[in-house]
């Protein structure tokens, strides 16, 4: 829902839904909820940061180290990713490299197998294209009786 509200520039929303999730997950130990809502709300300041908000810059690399912490300590590579992320976010709304996006980059290309596909559904439309234009010249490809 805060991806949502952020989205559609309604940053006061998703804020709220983000320390919503942070205040369920934190104190009932829901580790991967908890390290997402901090990474989402390191996005949302980064949002802030670019309308003109400079405190959000130091509060959303707070969010990203705590969400990067718990991750890591918990074995949570993916939310480690998303953490790497908001920090690599941050970083583009500051207009500074601190090396995060590099990190993120590495860490993906271990998560993920070389043989994946990045966009498997323009595979699938490109197949399905490729089968209809070699069937242009069935006129009965409807009735396989005929």
């Amino acid at each position: 829902m805060a991806a949502c509200a952020q989205a559609t520039g309604d940053l006061g929303t998703a804020q709220r839904h983000l320390a919503e999730a942070i205040t369920i997950a934190a104190p009932r130990a829901l580790i991967p909820a908890h390290a997402t809502a901090l990474a989402s709300r390191a996005r949302l300041r980064a949002a802030q940061v670019t309308t003109g908000n400079t405190d959000a810059l130091a509060q959303g690399r707070d969010d990203a180290d705590a969400a990067r912490r718990l991750a890591v300590r918990h074995h949570l590579p993916w939310h480690e990713l998303d953490a790497l992320t908001a920090h690599a976010t941050l970083d583009q709304a500051e207009g500074i490299s601190h090396g995060w996006a590099a990190q993120g980059r590495q860490l993906h290309d271990q998560l993920t197998p070389p043989s994946l596909d990045p966009d498997p559904l323009a595979t699938v439309e490109h197949l399905v294209n490729y089968n209809k234009t070699s069937r242009t010249g069935d006129t009965d490809v409807g009735n396989p009786g005929s």
